[in-house]
């Protein structure tokens, strides 16, 4: 019988493998886990609206002294009650509801109040006036179903809050004509968005007018319509979206990080199986992305997140290929890197989503 010969102390040290332990992981992992998810919370719970507030021009007194005559006041108001439809990301929205108006019919005709329209809009009923004639005043109001959109800037999406912009304006009359007149109160939400995964935040009420432009060489051929914006601020109810487009992109670099801990002498194929499947899900995750997003040409924060962890994998597969040529400890460094690399990335991402931050004070 053959006399098996224990390993020399030189031997066994050679092919001990050294290997990544699996609490430097479970830090490291837990560390960048907790600030990303810090970070986007802190950036959903601040309203950030990135689009413009004036969709309308203000009536200054110079504009209003143009014509020398005192245009007739019609105070109006909005009261929305259900929203048939409510898609932020599609841009479509139908609500019911009433609108009403408030003039003195001695200076002006119920005939040129009615003919009332929204920008963007298409009012798909709307229903006989009734009125009611308080001593110099008469009260008209309609119903009113309309199907609208809005001008919305899905730039910090899915980070993203939104202001809609209801534009009411009269286009058969002019600011010398007629003014309307209305303030935050005229404006009334009772509907639930929550369902929609939406909350109303803060509405507000701004007066004016809006400018036809028929000749942009010929300014005096500019025509002009009084006009008032009806707006509501809505903020995400939580972190679904950003939850579940960032969560699939977090456990591919995941893996493909704790792939380090294979000994890429005896594991390599191994090693490049999780590498090669991690970055095609990624890759393959772009589609389901894509699904989720607006259709929009520009870049949105869910681009720029993608393209991160998409560079990182790529870094992280050809870092792969060279692994058996990598100490544990240089592999330490890599995985540490990688972790500063996302935690920078998305600590830069979430301060230029705040600094669009929304505060009721400024404009109230």
């Amino acid at each position: 019988m053959e006399e098996k010969k224990l390993p020399s102390p030189d031997q066994a040290a050679s092919e001990k493998t050294e290997t990544i332990s699996f609490l430097f992981h479970l830090i490291t992992i837990a560390l960048t886990c907790i600030t990303i998810f810090f970070l986007v919370q802190k950036a959903i719970k601040q309203p950030t609206p990135k689009e413009d507030k004036f969709l309308i021009k203000p009536l200054t007194p110079l504009k209003l002294s143009e014509s020398g005559n005192a245009p007739a006041v019609v105070r109006t108001g909005i009261s929305i009650n259900n929203f048939r439809e409510f898609d932020l990301v599609a841009n479509s929205f139908i609500f019911e509801g009433v609108i009403w108006f408030e003039f003195d019919p001695s200076l002006i005709s119920l005939d040129t109040v009615s003919n009332f329209s929204f920008e963007k809009a298409e009012i798909k009923f709307v229903s006989a006036p009734k009125t009611h004639l308080d001593g110099r005043k008469l009260l008209v109001r309609y119903d009113i179903v309309v199907k609208f959109s809005t001008q919305i800037d899905y730039s910090f999406f899915p980070l993203d809050d939104h202001m809609l912009a209801l534009v009411l304006v009269n286009r058969t009359a002019s600011p010398h004509e007629m003014i309307f007149e209305s303030d935050n109160r005229q404006l009334v939400v009772d509907v639930d968005t929550a369902s929609f995964g939406w909350i109303n935040y803060y509405h507000q009420v701004f007066t004016g007018y809006t400018e036809q432009v028929l000749d942009s060489l010929n300014k005096s051929s500019y025509v002009d319509h009084p006009a008032t914006q009806f707006s509501i601020f809505y903020i995400r109810t939580g972190l679904k979206y950003a939850l579940i487009l960032l969560m699939p992109m977090v456990v591919f670099i995941i893996v493909m990080l704790t792939a380090f801990s294979y000994d890429p002498k005896k594991n390599f194929s191994s090693i490049m199986v999780a590498n090669g499947a991690s970055l095609s899900g990624l890759i393959g995750f772009r589609f389901v992305i894509e699904n989720m997003s607006p259709k929009v040409g520009y870049f949105m924060i869910s681009d720029f997140m993608f393209l991160i962890f998409l560079a990182i994998a790529a870094a992280l597969f050809l870092i792969g290929i060279f692994s058996a040529y990598l100490s544990v400890r240089m592999k330490k460094i890599i995985i540490l890197l990688v972790d500063a690399i996302l935690i920078l990335s998305f600590t830069l991402i979430i301060w230029h989503v705040l600094s669009f931050s929304f505060y009721v004070s400024e404009v109230v």
